[in-house]
C-alpha cells in the first residue's frame, strides 16, 4: 500500500515535506499558502485545488516519469494571488503542460519565475501540452533565469478561455477577455522548445532570450473568439513590445505569414517598442514585420 505525501498544514498554510516512492498525485485543496519546497519526487502530479492566495514552489525537483498524462503543476477551480518558482525543475511530462495556471478570473499578481528549467515534455496525445500555459488576468509577471527545452510548445499566453476542450487541442476557445499587464521575462533560453505565443500582452518586454529555429517566438494583438470574431475587449492588445538583446532565430509579429483576413485582422497590429535595441533577428516574419521594424529591433546596445 503506496504511503501518502506528508503535508502539514498550519494557519491556513499546507505545505508538502515527504511524497514517498510511488506517489501518483500530491493534492493542496482550499487553503491561502501553498508550499512546496526542498522537494525530489518522481511520478507524482501536483494539484492546487479552488485557489490559494500563494503558491511557492522552491529548491524542488519533480519528475513525472512513469506518468502516463499529467501536468506537473496544475491549478484548477479558482485562481491564484500570486506565483513564485525559484530554483526548480519539472521533467519528463508526457501529454500534459509542466505548469498549468488555473483560469485567472482575477488576475495574477506579480508571479515569478526564478533560475528554473522545464523539460522534456512529449505529446503523443496531442492535446497541446505547452511548459507554460497562463491564461486569463495577470499584472507584473516576470522571469529571471528560465531554461525550456525538448517541448511542444513553451508558453502559450492568452485571455479567458471556455470549457469547450475541442479534440486535439486539449484547452478551450478563446473568450476574448483578459490579458497580461506589463510581463517582463529576462535570460530566457529555449531549446527545440516550440512557439513562444503571447497573445493580449501590452507593454510586454522580452530582454536577453536565446531561441533556437525550433522555438520560435509569436506576437500577436489579440486572440479572437471562436469563429474568428473580434475581441469584445481591446484594451489589453499586445502593443510597445520591448525586445533588448535577445537572440531568436524566428521571431512572428502580427500572425502567421498566410493567415486568412480575418484573423489577420485580429493578430495583426503588434507594435514595438522604440526603446528596442541590441537583438539579432534570424527571420522576422509575419503581418506586421517590416525592415524599418527589423532595423528598430537590430540596432546596436
Amino acid at each position: 500500500m503506496a504511503v501518502p505525501p506528508v503535508i502539514t498544514k498550519s494557519g491556513g498554510m499546507q505545505e508538502v515535506t515527504v511524497v514517498p516512492k510511488g506517489t501518483k498525485q500530491v493534492q493542496f485543496t482550499r487553503c491561502r499558502q501553498v508550499l512546496v519546497r526542498g522537494v525530489r519526487s518522481v511520478g507524482a502530479a501536483y494539484l492546487v485545488d479552488y485557489g490559494a492566495d500563494l503558491v511557492t514552489i522552491a529548491d524542488s525537483d519533480i519528475d513525472l516519469t512513469g506518468t502516463r498524462k499529467g501536468v506537473a503543476f496544475n491549478g484548477r477551480f479558482a485562481p491564484w494571488g500570486t506565483f513564485l518558482m525559484q530554483r526548480t525543475r519539472l521533467a519528463n511530462m508526457t501529454s500534459g503542460d509542466g505548469l498549468h495556471f488555473p483560469a485567472q478570473t482575477k488576475p495574477l499578481v506579480n508571479g515569478r519565475i526564478e533560475d528554473s528549467v522545464i523539460e522534456n515534455i512529449s505529446d503523443p496525445d496531442h492535446v497541446h501540452a505547452d511548459a507554460i500555459q497562463l491564461t486569463g488576468l495577470s499584472v507584473g509577471f516576470s522571469v529571471d533565469g528560465l531554461l525550456i527545452r525538448n517541448s511542444p510548445s513553451a508558453f502559450q499566453v492568452t485571455p479567458i478561455q471556455n470549457a469547450a476542450k475541442d479534440a486535439g487541442t486539449g484547452s478551450g476557445q478563446s473568450t476574448g477577455v483578459g490579458g497580461h499587464q506589463d510581463m517582463k521575462l529576462v535570460d530566457v533560453t529555449l531549446q527545440r522548445a516550440g512557439p513562444a505565443r503571447f497573445f493580449n500582452c501590452p507593454r510586454l518586454k522580452l530582454h536577453y532570450w536565446t531561441a533556437d529555429e525550433r522555438s520560435p517566438v509569436d506576437l500577436r494583438r489579440l486572440q479572437g473568439m471562436a469563429g474568428g470574431v473580434m475581441p469584445p475587449d481591446q484594451s489589453m492588445a499586445t502593443r510597445d513590445v520591448e525586445l533588448i538583446g535577445c537572440n531568436i532565430a524566428v521571431l512572428y509579429v502580427g500572425g502567421l505569414p498566410g493567415e486568412p483576413l480575418s484573423a489577420q485582422k485580429i493578430h495583426g497590429g503588434v507594435t514595438i517598442s522604440p526603446t528596442s535595441r541590441g537583438n539579432k533577428i534570424g527571420k522576422l516574419l509575419g503581418k506586421d514585420a517590416t525592415p524599418a521594424m527589423l532595423k528598430l529591433l537590430t540596432r546596436p546596445l
